[in-house]
């Protein structure tokens, strides 16, 4: 029993794994990593910077002042808020005074009805007096 040996296994030789094969998941990992800040890069560039640009208003060159409704022409001289102030009060006076107007105009309408129902004798003599009168 002693000189009989024991079936020993054989053992194969595993190949080391290749340095791809060993740092795949890491390169996987660092391209992910990388187009996400490429898209971030494009993003900034393209979406981003000309709508700071548009925020940050003229910039003193030709032809890159806003235009448009309420905006002076080039060259003009630039409003003052005391300007611009007093406009917006006189829109605001014109607005309430025709709100007036429509306001009075039916109450008006209604009082010169019922005049008329009243003296009708005298709404006739005001009416020959009005064409009487000569053009103005």
């Amino acid at each position: 029993v002693q000189n009989i040996s024991f079936n020993q296994p054989i053992v194969e030789e595993v190949e080391p794994p290749s340095m791809l094969e060993e740092y795949s998941p890491e390169i996987w990992q660092g391209a992910r990593i990388g187009g996400v800040v490429i898209v971030g890069l494009v993003a900034l560039l393209v979406f981003v910077r000309p709508m700071m640009r548009r925020l940050a208003g003229p910039t003193g060159v030709a032809g890159s002042l806003p235009s448009g409704p309420g905006m002076p022409p080039p060259g003009a001289p630039l409003r003052t808020v005391a300007d611009m102030e007093s406009e917006i009060d006189a829109q605001i006076d014109a607005a309430a005074a025709q709100r007036l107007q429509e306001r009075k105009l039916p109450v008006l309408t209604k009082k010169v009805s019922a005049l008329a129902h009243k003296e009708p004798q005298n709404v006739a003599k005001l009416l020959k007096a009005w064409i009487a009168e000569p053009e103005r």
